[in-house]
């Protein structure tokens, strides 16, 4: 019998590592500064789930992009309707702002695309910060187990930092999936690999070509994302 891990956000949040969308919003709107070539880029982005934060207290990237992403698909930007809404509302303004009207809005999802680009850079600076960080809190019963390959749906590698740090062997890559791609990290020539982040959203409704670079299928195709795990599922017995 094959032993999988399958890991989610709820596993870093078990380490007591502050790894939510809300953590790394925080901190790139206190912490990062002003002038930051990625925060200058990013800023109408971050000032977007900023005001969707003051709203619900949390946000998610990936739900309000989807949100972000459908209105510039489905809408001419000349007219922001009202009844949208008002963080929406906002960036659009803004976006009219910077890029003036034009007959279609490619212009604005090229904004956008430089937007993102610069976001996942700030996650990636981020997470690979708490990444370095020494982990106090853990649920040790996951340790107390053999695993013959861990699917990670996370951009960090909690579980084999966590097996180094408790002295025990870590899996080989070769053994481990990152689902929606990973943080820049040294191989093990001591080369650094740069991240392939996957943010976007799962929706096969959606056909518009300008909203198919954010369907999370279509990322992790173009960012090489690793899906051993298929090949393993396939070989299990019935």
């Amino acid at each position: 019998m094959i032993n999988i891990l399958l890991v989610g956000n709820g596993f870093d949040l078990a380490h007591g590592l502050p790894t939510s969308y809300n953590n790394a919003l925080n901190w790139m709107l206190n912490d990062v500064p002003s002038n930051d070539p990625d925060r200058v880029i990013a800023r109408p982005l971050l000032e977007y789930f900023k005001s969707i934060q003051t709203i619900q207290n949390w946000v998610d990237f990936e739900s309000a992009l989807k949100e972000l992403v459908l209105h510039l698909a489905q809408n001419k930007l000349r007219i922001v309707d009202p009844k949208w809404p008002a963080p929406i509302r906002t960036y659009l303004f803004d976006c009219r702002h910077i890029v003036p009207n034009h007959v279609n809005n490619t212009p604005y999802f090229d904004k956008l695309e430089k937007e993102v680009t610069a976001l996942i850079a700030l996650l990636d600076r981020y997470l690979s910060d708490i990444d370095t960080r020494s982990i106090s809190v853990y649920p040790k019963v996951i340790y107390e187990q053999a695993f013959d390959h861990v699917i990670n749906f996370n951009y960090t590698n909690t579980y084999n930092r966590m097996c180094c740090q408790l002295g025990m062997e870590p899996l080989p890559e070769t053994q481990m999936d990152f689902i929606h791609g990973r943080l820049s990290h040294p191989d093990s020539q001591g080369h650094m690999i740069q991240q392939n982040i996957v943010l976007g959203f799962d929706d096969t409704r959606m056909t518009n070509p300008a909203v198919m670079p954010y369907h999370k299928n279509s990322l992790r195709v173009r960012k090489q994302t690793t899906h051993q795990y298929i090949q393993l599922i396939q070989n299990c017995d019935p």
